[in-house]
């Protein structure tokens, strides 16, 4: 004869569904972050001083950066998750993740600035510095383009057109001109 556990005992021994976890795990982390946002910009409203706390904006911008460039190597290039199951595996994986980062990181470094649209240029610079990889991607690596070769040359023509068209075409002609240091 088998003996069998009371009903309520059973209910609660029984597993979450994972996806709920995840879920209940989400709120819980947004509402840390809000807790905390809220604590700090009370600080800020309350500092005294003619610059009322200028010192804290900055350092909260320099906070809320590193959380987004750590959102993004969790999530665009995945450099934090490493698919084989050898050290040696994981450390090419996180060199090519590394390089595709900086690749995106000096491309927008490298984008000219000139004086006539010197406001503009310098906001798509900055833009592009602090865009998601994903994104990048979609913009300036994934587009779609003719090789044409005709007159001893290559024509490249591009099929359609995104916003960061002018921002790469001015990076390639930087990058045609020759000597960058």
């Amino acid at each position: 004869m088998t003996a069998t556990l009371p009903e309520k005992t059973r209910r609660h021994n029984r597993k979450k569904p994972r996806n709920l976890n995840r879920k209940k795990a989400r709120e819980r982390n947004r509402r840390i972050l809000r807790e905390r946002r809220r604590r700090i910009l009370n600080r800020i409203e309350n500092c005294p001083g003619p610059e009322r706390g200028q010192p804290m904006i900055s350092a909260t911008n320099i906070y809320y950066d590193q959380e987004n460039l750590i959102a993004q190597l969790k999530s665009g290039v995945r450099a934090l998750t490493t698919p084989v199951d050898t050290l040696i595996g994981n450390w090419a994986y996180m060199v090519m993740a590394s390089l595709a980062w900086s690749l995106k990181a000096w491309s927008a470094l490298l984008v000219p600035v000139t004086a006539r649209h010197a406001a503009k240029h310098e906001a798509e610079k900055r833009t592009l510095l602090r865009m998601e990889f994903a994104t990048y991607c979609a913009a300036f690596m994934q587009l779609p383009c003719q090789l044409v070769r005709g007159g001893r040359r290559w024509i490249y023509r591009f099929l359609s057109w995104n916003p960061w068209q002018g921002v790469f075409l001015r990076l390639v002609e930087r990058l045609h001109g020759g000597w960058l240091c």
